[in-house]
């Protein structure tokens, strides 16, 4: 089915849906609404992992990085693994969230983890009882390490390398990214932004890393990034659809066929979430 912006925010006002904006950009084309008043930056929870890929884009286009090295050779002083298993997990098994971790996680968001001092050693530490690049485990272990990679590469924070190289190209207003207890970024969760700004930089996967005029990423990379869901999915409801979601109801959505991003920011049921994504991006 086809949408609108206006079709969307109308289906949402009726549900009272407690959403605070939506943006979308069609061809180059932006329209944003806010819904509900919120403040311009807020918690985008695990889109986070979808703007982690965008900082390994920029390595990968520089050459600066191998995706298939295993992680523990490319994190600057890495500490002896106690599961040697990790030795083998790559960069790009992180992206995928194929590291063979079938339990054990890193959640940002939880209590339950909160005392944790050193993020490194306690992933590195979890057991691998599955297999590596086959069994699937969803978890911001996973990206808080894809960050780690990018950190020990360019010598300072993520945060700030996409900031310089992407976020002030894309006009971004307003942003930050939470750190682990040592200062490396969380990598899995805690960006906050607005749908205008994480829009357009979803709009690079919609339309071959261009925006404007300006080519911020590569199409190999994206290319490469669809094809292999670094740090997104594919919507097999929808066919040439890519997504990542977020916990309470974010969503950012990219369709390349169509030249279209939609970013929806609040703070709902991720049940109505998919009530939602069903009823307008399904053919």
């Amino acid at each position: 089915m086809e949408s609108t912006l206006n079709q969307i925010v109308s289906f949402i006002k009726e549900q009272k849906y407690n959403i605070y904006g939506v943006t979308e950009i069609t061809d180059g084309e932006e329209k944003s609404k806010e819904i509900v008043p919120a403040p311009w930056c807020t918690d985008v929870y695990s889109v986070s992992k979808f703007i982690s890929g965008a900082a390994v884009g920029l390595l990968y286009d520089r050459g600066l990085v191998d995706l298939h090295t295993p992680i523990v050779k490319l994190i600057e002083n890495c500490p002896e693994p106690a599961e040697p298993k990790w030795k083998e997990v790559t960069l790009h098994d992180c992206l995928r969230h194929e590291t063979g971790l079938i339990n054990g996680n890193l959640d940002i968001d939880n209590p339950n983890d909160e005392g944790i001092s050193d993020w490194l050693s306690y992933i590195l530490a979890l057991p691998i009882e599955g297999t590596r690049a086959v069994d699937y485990h969803y978890t911001d272990a996973a990206f808080y390490l894809v960050c780690r990679v990018v950190e020990s590469i360019i010598h300072e924070n993520v945060f700030a390398f996409l900031h310089r190289e992407l976020f002030v190209k894309l006009g971004f207003r307003e942003s930050s990214w939470s750190v682990c207890p040592q200062g490396y970024t969380t990598g899995g969760s805690g960006f906050c932004a607005n749908d205008r700004d994480i829009a357009r930089l979803g709009y690079l996967w919609a339309n071959e890393g261009k925006y404007k005029n300006m080519q911020l990423l590569s199409p190999e990379y994206i290319k490469l990034s669809l094809e292999n869901g670094y740090g997104i999915v594919r919507r097999d409801a929808y066919p040439d659809c890519y997504y990542k979601t977020g916990a309470n109801g974010q969503i950012i959505i990219m369709i390349p066929a169509e030249k279209r991003a939609v970013m929806i920011r609040g703070y709902y049921s991720s049940d109505d979430r998919t009530v939602l994504v069903d009823k307008f991006f399904t053919k």
